[in-house]
């Protein structure tokens, strides 16, 4: 908008016939909001604006037949009304430009619960309890910092990669199906259920395919990985288990993750015991009660710590 087109506006509501009868004063803030709005223009080249038909919706809702509030119509109090417009239409030039700079950063945490939510790009989330995840998207890349453990569902987009750093590792797909499990103090892990995914650790990278994981140490920061994982991906969140001559120790570590309860197993001897049962949605307690049936084991519940003893593998 022209300073000409302001301030014919601003004579048609004051009654004035030339911009001469504006007082001094008046003159001065109007050359002031003319040079507020020329500032703006540069963030609005891209944008068509029909300022006849904005002007004349200001101007029907200022003086149509349904007024809301009474308005002075002296010359003084129009100053301060397009200078409130400017304003607006500055600002929102100004905030349209940075957000299609920069999207900024998502954040989502969980504390004893888990979580679900989608992601600007589609891509659906399940967030474990105890979690925490931070998202950044720029034209090249999805990027995802994880701590504690999460199920990722990404949308594909070849032309912008998703990667998800956890502590030294990043894990980078373009459109899959994984889970992450990267707790402080824990052994990382990554287990594929559709896809392909890149699992890297400075000069080590590891390519897997469904069904398989990779675990980390971070003492050894070494990737080893394991072509059949002993339960489903997102096993932690449907409580589907389908334990296959799996070791009975690593049976252990798999319900502590999924069901958020320490399991004491008292005879090292049992430890590479094979276990083969499935469940679907089962409580613990009817699960610790078929590894005493199969193991001859006694199952020992103290507050929230269960005990394993006796038994043996025969």
């Amino acid at each position: 908008m022209s300073d000409k087109a302001l301030q014919d506006w601003l004579k048609r509501k004051s009654g004035d016939s030339s911009p001469t009868k504006l007082s001094a004063e008046e003159k001065a803030e109007l050359a002031r909001f003319d040079r507020l709005w020329e500032a703006a223009a540069p963030a609005a080249n891209d944008l068509t604006v029909d300022t006849d038909a904005a002007w004349a919706k200001v101007d029907d809702r200022l003086f149509g037949d349904e007024k809301v509030v009474s308005i002075n119509r002296g010359r003084t109090s129009w100053l301060s009304i397009a200078a409130t417009l400017i304003v607006l239409v500055v600002a929102a030039f100004l905030v349209r430009g940075y957000l299609a700079e920069d999207t900024g950063s998502l954040q989502f945490a969980t504390n004893a619960e888990a979580s679900e939510f989608s992601l600007p790009d589609g891509t659906r989330i399940y967030l474990n309890k105890n979690s925490q995840l931070t998202y950044n998207q720029d034209d090249n890349t999805r990027m995802v910092k994880l701590e504690g453990e999460a199920f990722f569902d990404v949308a594909r987009n070849e032309d912008q990669p998703f990667s998800i750093t956890t502590g030294e590792l990043v894990t980078t797909v373009l459109g899959t199906s994984f889970n992450i499990r990267a707790y402080a103090n824990e052994p990382g892990e990554v287990v594929v259920k559709t896809g392909k995914v890149a699992v890297a650790l400075a000069d080590q990278e590891v390519i897997l395919t469904p069904d398989e994981k990779v675990t980390y140490e971070p003492q050894a920061r070494k990737l080893s990985q394991k072509k059949e994982a002993l339960v489903d991906a997102e096993a932690w969140r449907t409580r589907a288990l389908n334990f296959k001559s799996a070791p009975l120790g690593e049976v252990i570590t798999i319900l502590e993750n999924v069901y958020g309860r320490e399991i004491d197993l008292r005879n090292p001897a049992l430890t590479n015991c094979p276990f083969n049962s499935s469940f679907k949605d089962a409580e613990l307690s009817d699960i610790l009660a078929d590894i005493s049936f199969v193991l001859g084991a006694e199952i020992i519940e103290d507050g929230g710590t269960v005990s394993i003893n006796g038994g043996d593998c025969e």
